[in-house]
């Protein structure tokens, strides 16, 4: 089965606390490169003052999901927007729909009527292209254009479905070092978003999924420096985290 096909549900709304980390990517008058089929990572980045956003995702659903997404947001409150999208029809959805307390808590254009509207001018012209592509292959397609920023969102939680015959790893070293290349100076590269990961919970090695290691991650990568940011998670008593590179040169 194409890979296209395992992620081609939509999520209709951010399943992270993109309002926990998005603020320290700075990400205003940036050129940035985002994936996420909510498109939230999108909404909340123009929201925070992003000059240029391309979004690119595995998902072929997406670009149609933003265009039902947009012009939802330009015409019905943010009251109701959750309302509305949940009960949208033909797009395939994700099962993470959650309450609009939690939804609003996730993302800073839904938090307050201040930054809704801020929000709908920016997308009455907005300047966010749609590329369908998997980040494991992105050199043929991006060549040699560079961003800002990079935001993976949580995608490398499903590094071992990519590199089947691989050790995860390996291959997620392999492939740091291409997007590095897509990197400007002084670029900031979220590379992974962990949930219910605490401070505490960074030395307990719990949860099987690889990037969860992060000393094994810290090793595949050979030294390079990570940053790692803690904050509030979705879940009241838990905490998130995401794990940053920034290009020093």
């Amino acid at each position: 089965m194409a890979k296209q096909n395992l992620f081609s549900n939509v999520y209709p709304f951010t399943t992270e606390m993109i309002s926990g980390y998005l603020p320290s990517l700075d990400v205003k008058n940036k050129k940035i490169l985002t994936v996420g089929s909510s498109c939230d990572q999108a909404l909340n980045a123009l929201l925070f003052g992003a000059k240029h956003i391309t979004v690119y995702d595995i998902n072929p659903n997406t670009e149609q999901f933003y265009e039902l997404k947009r012009e939802m947001i330009l015409t019905h409150s943010r009251e109701k927007l959750c309302y509305e999208i949940a009960k949208m029809k033909g797009i395939p959805f994700a099962h993470d729909i959650y309450s609009k307390r939690l939804i609003q808590k996730c993302n800073p254009y839904l938090q307050n009527n201040e930054n809704y509207e801020v929000l709908k001018k920016r997308l009455e012209q907005d300047d966010i292209e749609f590329i369908e592509g998997d980040i494991f292959n992105m050199q043929p397609v991006l060549r040699e254009e560079r961003y800002d920023c990079i935001i993976f969102s949580n995608i490398l939680q499903y590094i071992e479905m990519f590199a089947q015959e691989e050790d995860p790893y390996s291959f997620l070293a392999q492939n740091f070092i291409e997007w590095k290349k897509h990197l400007n100076r002084g670029g900031i590269l979220q590379l992974l978003y962990l949930y219910h990961f605490s401070v505490y919970e960074r030395y307990k090695n719990v949860i099987s999924l690889p990037v969860y290691h992060l000393k094994n991650v810290m090793d595949a990568l050979k030294g390079i420096p990570l940053d790692i940011l803690f904050f509030d998670g979705l879940e009241q008593g838990y905490q998130d985290a995401v794990v940053t590179y920034t290009k020093k040169r």
